[in-house]
């Protein structure tokens, strides 16, 4: 890939931070996303190209890193404005959840989604750079409130998830009134008591936890997603409210 000069963000020792600005540049960010979601997850994605692709793709900014020494795409994630979403006919979260009281907040929102690192980039530099490209895209757009639905897989049951909700919920849950609701629950997790789901050994996701420590918010119904075999939690970050130590760490300040 040669992103144009105009579309490069920002560059970090051999990393170039991008914002889609061809066709070319959207297809290969597709058929990354095709190769982690498809291929390596099982998504239940039938493209007879190899690509991930949706019909909010062309209301998104598509923002990605570029390992520019071995020319070799680093991750991407996809950005939808409020203009855009008018466009699109509604954000894509709201397909998962019932969220008026957050689309109705003040100033710029902004969505991200899709977002996926390629296998030898997962180290914490992939996510740490598309973050530093969320920074200056916040700071050119005056973005307000950034949110999103953050994956947790959910192979067997939905023991693991409740169990990561239990543990979250009391430090992260979203405030009532921007409480949202999942169109499609996950489901229960049969006849655990709170205090046996608190026993049970959870990792967050990097995504999430990433979203976490930069002060985000989340909702405590997730949404169970039937084609990526998963569960997605509703993600709320107040830019006002970036946690100053791991926001410096992702370049926000």
């Amino acid at each position: 890939m040669s992103p144009s000069r105009s579309a490069v963000l920002a560059e970090a020792d051999r990393f170039q931070i991008c914002l889609a600005d061809s066709v070319a540049e959207v297809r290969a960010l597709q058929r990354l996303r095709y190769q982690i979601f498809a291929e390596e997850m099982g998504a239940d994605i039938r493209d007879c190209e190899g690509l991930d692709r949706d019909p909010f793709d062309q209301h998104c900014q598509h923002l990605y890193v570029l390992d520019r020494d071995k020319d070799v795409l680093v991750g991407g994630t996809r950005l939808l404005s409020r203009s855009g979403a008018r466009k699109a006919g509604g954000f894509y979260s709201q397909g998962e959840f019932l969220m008026d009281a957050v689309v109705q907040l003040p100033g710029e929102l902004l969505e991200v989604g899709r977002t996926c690192i390629h296998a030898d980039y997962r180290d914490g530099i992939g996510i740490t750079m598309l973050w530093q490209g969320l920074a200056a895209v916040f700071r050119q757009q005056q973005i307000a409130h950034l949110f999103g639905c953050a994956s947790v897989p959910m192979p067997s049951d939905s023991t693991h998830v409740h169990a990561l909700m239990q543990r979250l919920k009391d430090s992260y849950r979203l405030p009532e009134s921007l409480a949202v609701k999942a169109v499609n629950p996950i489901p229960a997790a049969g006849e655990l008591t709170n205090i046996e789901l608190t026993q049970i050994t959870t990792i967050v996701p990097p995504l999430l936890k990433a979203y976490l420590r930069l002060g985000a918010k989340i909702g405590t119904e997730p949404c169970w997603d039937e084609q990526f075999a998963c569960a997605d939690l509703f993600v709320l970050l107040d830019v006002s409210d970036l946690n100053g130590r791991y926001a410096r760490h992702f370049g926000m300040r």
